[in-house]
């Protein structure tokens, strides 16, 4: 993204705000409907999908320049929106990687389980 925070946009510039906001509201709706994420808590998707749609809504109906408080507000909600998805992808990476451990601990007690019995009738 070549905009930068507290950069005033034309009618012009604001297309590519626009743009990355759409990009950002695409992609963190797609993580939160995708079904490999399990149980995640999506409190802090949803709150960030909700305020990329609000400020989306403001922007398209709004005619003329984009202040650059605005700008910095656009930046750092999209940054927050990235933030909450990368950390519900965290989150489900350590809950599969504990649930693979797991199953390693398992299959590793079973077979000493196992080994142990067949040691001991011979």
């Amino acid at each position: 993204m070549d905009i930068s925070p507290n950069q005033a946009l034309t009618p012009n510039k604001k297309q590519a705000l626009l743009d990355e906001i759409q990009n950002e509201l695409v992609l963190s709706t797609q993580a939160a409907t995708d079904p490999s994420q399990g149980v995640v808590p999506l409190s802090l998707l949803d709150k960030a999908k909700k305020d990329l749609q609000d400020l989306l809504n403001k922007f398209l109906e709004r005619k003329g320049i984009i202040t650059p408080s605005e700008t910095s507000d656009a930046i750092d909600k999209i940054n927050a929106s990235k933030r909450a998805r990368l950390q519900q992808d965290y989150i489900l990476g350590i809950k599969k990687g504990t649930l693979l451990l797991v199953g390693v601990f398992v299959l590793a007690i079973g077979g000493y389980i196992y080994y142990k019995k067949r040691s001991n009738g011979r």
